[in-house]
């Protein structure tokens, strides 16, 4: 466990609430501010104070009294002011297609406060009573003591927008330019209130974005841009989106408030103070490949009026702010920031002394990722999908029209369709949403609470511990949420506390990176395998299997058959470019349809079993080899499986050991020097050329398909076979027992597949295989799909391109996730390599 204090001071800051000053110093960082973390802790009111529990109550800032609290709404009777138009500069940035992000070291792109120095708001000073001024992005002149530009190709920008000075109530809302104000919001203020919320845009014409205030008073507007989208590499995974299941990995308050005990437990920063907190390789974070990561930070009962500041570990602290607060207020918001030193980032805090929590939710992927990882965003104009209020106070008619959310009744929970509304592509279009950028606003609360956006399925509809909001009775507020999204398209909003409605308005949406597989290398003759044109009888490999070996970073392949019953004992490994022989003292006999994975604990591969083809042998063999990295070894293993082949094997993390499944419906283990047969309640049943793979995200065994091998285990090749059914059935193994579970989507019945663990995307990949045996021919009805599980449920992949159609079945020679190359590579039924998912 990590920490540090340190302390620092900054002079010449009034009232607490800073926002930054006119000289800037540009730090060399990296911070992305504006898409939201998918859920944030709970923090509820009440005495005694915790955060992340829904037990106990925990007090909230100071109600807002000056201002009753209004969401964005056409204001039809309103005078507005005469936006003013600068003049032509460029064409309007293309707002089609997904895009990457892009990181800068934060400027000031935006200050409406009297002698700024900044020139690209028009017109320019203060925001008047319903006032609609222009901001002007790409070929904007930053605002004086900074530096940075965005680029003509930018589709869209990410900034931290604060409003300050009000002199009434009012809310912003941010969208392209020269387009029409829809009746979505960005933020709500009070009187003289502060406030601040991350802002993704669309840009509209000439690179620029039109900036509304909702008010009967007058207001300045502040805006730091952090980033912008722009077309999507199509060699790197670059600012490629990965979301994460929600984990706390920072609170500063003591261990008996939090029920933490952590890194940072006990040690909440004071005045001037800096605190570490480790992110890389914490929790489910990678130790690499992250360029910027998606927090929630949250000020915990602060002792004065201040802001904290989060930045890269080991660079120059910014002068700007991610939240506000006043004493004894608990505020939230959202923060992307770079890793700094040893994959760590600064928390400053200016005033007082706060408690601190930070939750992870997310990052950004960086150049050595594949481009294929991840998701990549679409910015839309933002449009309200979503407003509980009744129609004559909202002037909506939706599908949450008069849907208060009220705690403890059955409208505790609103189920809201996110997909196919507002510009949010359905659930069924060839590039389905993943995930969903809102703006999320509340108004009307009757008592302390908390909101928790997140994605129901049928496996989990519970709302997890975590929050998106926090708020006091009377209050009105928003923030910015990546909202992950269920089966069809949907989240689900909770409400812990009192009743309260919600407002909810799209910006954007995530989709899967654009995948193909790719041929990374035409046939080759690994023993005896021919080109797909032409290819004499006899002559195709099929049936070897393949894992990769951790200890060598090389994938690993033995045997296989050519088809006319005979088959290799060769051992041949990939190193990413091209196969090679490798040469062993000894060496297993010649077999097909063995089981086959890599042990960690161990840095061995073991095979098992297979049908036996080496002339003289017939049938299938119970033995057990061990592939060293050099030489094939033949343990005497005290107990044993019966003979077997076209089974399934994998390594089981959670229980460090290989997992089994044989074609007579038994589970077996394997420590590294005997093989224990389990006993589990229930089975998927006799099985052959079933796929199965390990899904560290569940920390179970998924097995797919198979073909029905009820009344024949096999001792000879007979095995799916005419007469044998495929199968479509999905089971999960948690050590102990199987289940079977019941998504809502499934691949057709096959078997034969080819399935690995991609932990770029987090999925498991499948791959082609046979729906059946045609009885004339003998011959496989080969597939050629792709398809993803998610943990919960499978999706079908578009690829631009997929592996050709084979008679015996594309993915019999199994297919294996490459940690050197970071994609899936799998030999072909004739020969050929090929590679997934490349960009």
């Amino acid at each position: 466990m990590r920490y540090r204090l340190r302390n620092e001071y900054f002079c010449g800051i009034g009232n607490g609430h800073r926002i930054g000053m006119r000289t800037i110093i540009t730090p060399v960082m990296i911070v992305m501010l504006g898409l939201a973390g998918m859920l944030i802790s709970p923090v509820v009111s009440g005495a005694g104070g915790h955060v992340g529990s829904r037990q106990t109550a925990y007090p909230i800032g100071a109600t807002p009294a000056s201002w009753s609290g209004k969401v964005s709404q056409a204001r039809q009777s309103a005078q507005v002011t005469q936006t003013v138009r600068p003049a032509t500069t460029s064409p309007a940035p293309a707002a089609a297609g997904t895009q990457g992000y892009t990181a800068v070291t934060p400027f000031r792109i935006a200050d409406t406060r009297p002698n700024s120095g900044c020139t690209n708001v028009t017109p320019s000073g203060t925001l008047g009573p319903d006032a609609t001024v222009v901001l002007k992005v790409v070929g904007a002149v930053p605002c004086e003591g900074t530096s940075g530009s965005v680029p003509s190709n930018a589709t869209a920008i990410v900034m931290n927008v604060t409003v300050t000075g009000g002199t009434a109530g009012g809310f912003l809302t941010v969208f392209p330019a020269e387009t029409t104000r829809t009746t979505a919001s960005n933020l709500n203020w009070t009187t003289g209130q502060v406030v601040s919320n991350l802002v993704t845009v669309q840009l509209g014409t000439n690179g620029t974005v039109d900036i509304y205030s909702g008010s009967d008073g007058s207001v300045n507007v502040v805006a730091d841009l952090q980033g912008y989208y722009g077309p999507a590499s199509s060699t790197s995974g670059a600012g490629n989106y990965q979301p994460l299941s929600p984990h706390r990995i920072c609170d500063t308050r003591p261990a008996n408030v939090s029920g933490l005990t952590d890194q940072c437990t006990g040690h909440a920063p004071g005045p001037g103070n800096v605190l570490t907190v480790q992110v890389a390789g914490h929790g489910t974070l990678p130790v690499t490949g992250i360029s910027a990561v998606v927090l929630n930070v949250t000020a915990v009962t602060p002792s004065n009026s201040g802001y904290l500041t989060v930045y890269p570990a080991g660079v120059s602290r910014p002068t700007t702010s991610n939240l506000n607060f006043v004493p004894d207020q608990t505020v939230p918001n959202r923060v992307m920031v770079g890793l700094g030193t040893n994959g760590a980032i600064d928390v400053y805090n200016f005033s007082g002394t706060t408690n601190v929590i930070v939750d992870v939710t997310g990052y950004f992927t960086d150049s050595t990722v594949s481009a294929a990882s991840g998701s990549l965003f679409q910015a839309i104009p933002p449009k309200r999908i979503c407003d509980t209020r009744p129609a004559n106070v909202s002037g909506l008619t939706d599908q949450c029209t008069g849907r208060t959310l009220v705690a403890n009744q059955s409208s505790q929970t609103l189920a809201i369709q996110v997909a196919g509304m507002g510009g949010v592509p359905a659930s069924t279009s060839t590039t389905p949403p993943t995930a969903v950028v809102m703006n999320v606003t509340i108004t009307g609360a009757t008592a302390s609470s908390y909101l928790t956006v997140y994605p129901a399925t049928s496996s989990s509809t519970t709302p997890p511990t975590v929050s998106d909001l926090n708020w006091k009775p009377g209050a009105t507020l928003a923030n910015l949420v990546v909202a992950t999204m269920a089966p069809g398209g949907t989240v689900d909003i909770y409400n812990y506390s009192g009743s309260v409605d919600v407002v909810v308005d799209v910006l954007g949406y995530f989709t899967a990176a654009s995948t193909t597989w790719t041929e990374a290398l035409p046939a080759t003759p690994i023993d005896g395998a021919a080109p797909l044109s032409g290819a004499p009888a006899g002559t195709f490999l099929e049936y070897a299997q393949a894992a990769y070996d951790a200890s060598t970073n090389e994938v690993v392949l033995f045997g296989g058959t050519w088809g006319s019953g005979g088959g290799p004992n060769t051992t041949w490994t990939w190193n990413g470019s091209s196969w090679q022989q490798q040469s062993s003292a000894t060496s297993p006999q010649g077999r097909y349809g063995a089981a086959i994975a890599y042990d960690p604990a161990n840095q061995t591969v073991v095979m098992f079993g297979g049908y036996l083809s080496c002339g003289t042998c017939v049938g299938s063999s119970n033995s057990t080899w061990i592939w060293n990295g050099t030489n094939w070894v033949k343990p005497s293993p005290a107990t044993s499986p019966s003979p077997g082949s076209y089974e399934a094997m994998v390594f089981d993390q959670a229980l460090g050991e290989i997992v089994l499944y044989t074609d007579s419906g038994n589970t077996w283990t394997w420590n590294g020097n005997t093989w224990t047969e389990l006993s589990p309640a229930s089975s998927p049943g006799a099985l052959c050329m079933e796929s199965m793979a390990y899904d560290p995200s569940s920390q179970t065994v998924l097995l797919f398909g198979g073909g029905d091998n009820s009344g024949n285990v096999p001792v000879n090749a007979t095995c799916a076979g005419p007469g044998f059914p495929a199968l479509d059935s999905t089971w999960s193994f948690n050590g102990t027992t199987w289940t079977k579970l019941s998504p809502s989507t499934s691949p057709p019945s096959r078997f034969s597949a080819a399935m690995a663990y991609d932990p770029n995307t987090s999925q498991v990949v499948l791959f082609g295989g046979c729906d059946g045996i045609n009885g004339s021919t003998g011959l496989c009805n080969a597939l050629t799909d792709t398809w993803t599980w998610d943990g919960s449920n499978w999706t079908q992949a578009t690829p631009q391109s997929s592996p050709p159609t084979d008679p015996g079945g594309q993915g019999t020679n199994g297919m294996v996730w490459d940690a050197g190359s970071d994609l899936m590579v799998m030999l072909g039924y004739y020969g050929s390599t090929w590679q997934y998912p490349t960009f």
